[in-house]
């Protein structure tokens, strides 16, 4: 069995922090140009190529040569950080998850957002039921991952039939538990 280049090659501390610093510098620049980096579809060969460009030629901390960089080791590297990254979120802990993490939890941060991910949310019947009874109401906008705090959910009205009090009791447990959940990461 063949083995991947990327088991090879080692990532070192200045390395790594260049490549958030550059995949930090490649959102702020689609940001700018009103995309969201992540839905690019050749997101890490633009970041591979400001990487290179940044890359310097002769230094202690940076032992390998540009060419040895591909777009499968950076590719690779960096999801393997965004995951770290976000389990270290969801648990609400930065140590346990990586030295990278540790590290530079800061630029993962500024990166791919602090908010943790939420167990529960709006389900489908939740929505078909509120369309069907109240079709001219505007939606409140949805939660973005990367807003600076997570905005707790407030209660929906009260429905007029038996069958929908259950309903909306249910949901409003839900989201007593998911509030209770959020203002335990603050």
């Amino acid at each position: 069995m063949s083995r991947k280049g990327t088991e090879f090659f080692k990532w070192t501390d200045s390395e790594v922090e260049l490549l958030l610093r550059v995949t930090q510098e490649y959102k702020v620049a689609k940001a700018s140009e009103n995309v969201d980096w992540e839905t690019c579809q050749n997101k890490y060969g633009e970041i591979l190529d400001r990487f290179k460009e940044q890359y310097p030629a002769d230094d202690v901390d940076y032992p390998h040569s540009k060419d040895e960089v591909t777009k499968l080791t950076l590719t690779t590297k960096l999801k393997a950080i965004r995951l770290k990254y976000r389990h270290a979120v969801d648990s609400g802990r930065r140590s346990g998850h990586g030295r990278v993490v540790l590290l530079y939890c800061e630029l993962c941060e500024q990166i791919w957002g602090g908010s943790p991910a939420i167990n529960c949310g709006i389900e489908t019947s939740d929505i078909n039921n509120r369309s069907s009874t109240t079709s001219d109401e505007s939606y409140p906008p949805s939660v973005s991952r990367d807003s600076p705090s997570p905005l707790l959910c407030s209660s929906a009205p009260s429905p007029a039939t038996a069958s929908e009090d259950s309903e909306s009791t249910e949901t409003q447990n839900r989201h007593d538990r998911l509030n209770a959940t959020l203002l335990s990461y603050r």
